[in-house]
């Protein structure tokens, strides 16, 4: 008898009458022998009792190998814009963009207050340009640089490391203002660990 069964990236090796259950990488490495069985199959007369050895080997196998979609993932930071004339209700600012320096992505803008911001993993600070009335005569951009620390959290084989941030105080710094457009930012939570609510309060 020579036999394979997979499941879950674990592989059940029917050979020469044994059984052998080896776990396997993604790159279809052998990792770990993790279950012998010392008896022969030639002995187990009943279907039932094959069913049994083999249910018995797949719940040995763990599913590390499998990332699934609602695995958490690197939070981004949440950031709600406020006019000064009042602040217990939050409002996008006029023609507003948010352009991110030094990261290849976009970031969508959308006509509500809420702000997705993406934060490098690799250094300890994010530089974004806030710009209202962008592309008009008027258009004024202050640059801002939102500081912390990353604390990395592992997940799982498949799914790696994800990241987690600390804010310092305070948390951001301009440092190219235009007409300082931008009043004041507040801190709600100084940790960014889901996107549950909003980390930061803007004034403008």
């Amino acid at each position: 008898m020579n036999s394979k069964y997979y499941h879950h990236g674990c592989v059940i090796k029917l050979i020469d009458s044994f059984c052998r259950l080896t776990v396997y990488s993604k790159d279809n490495e052998p990792l770990l022998n993790v279950l012998f069985l010392g008896f022969r199959f030639s002995k187990l007369k009943s279907k039932s009792s094959w069913i049994i050895i083999l249910l018995l080997g797949f719940l040995s196998c763990e599913k590390d190998d499998i990332c699934v979609p609602t695995t958490p993932t690197t939070p981004r930071l949440i950031l709600h814009t406020f006019s000064r004339d009042d602040l217990t209700k939050p409002v996008r600012p006029p023609d507003f963009l948010v352009r991110p320096i030094g990261i290849e992505l976009a970031l969508p803008m959308n006509d509500t207050h809420n702000l997705f911001l993406p934060l490098r993993t690799n250094q300890s600070f994010t530089e974004f340009e806030f710009i209202i009335n962008h592309e008009q005569d008027d258009e004024n951009i202050d640059t801002l640089r939102i500081n912390y620390r990353v604390e990395d959290q592992y997940v799982n084989r498949s799914c790696g490391f994800i990241s987690n941030f600390i804010l310092n105080d305070p948390p951001y710094e301009i440092i190219n203002s235009g007409e300082d457009w931008i009043m004041e930012i507040k801190t709600l939570k100084n940790s960014i660990v889901d996107e549950q609510s909003a980390h930061l309060h803007l004034i403008f």
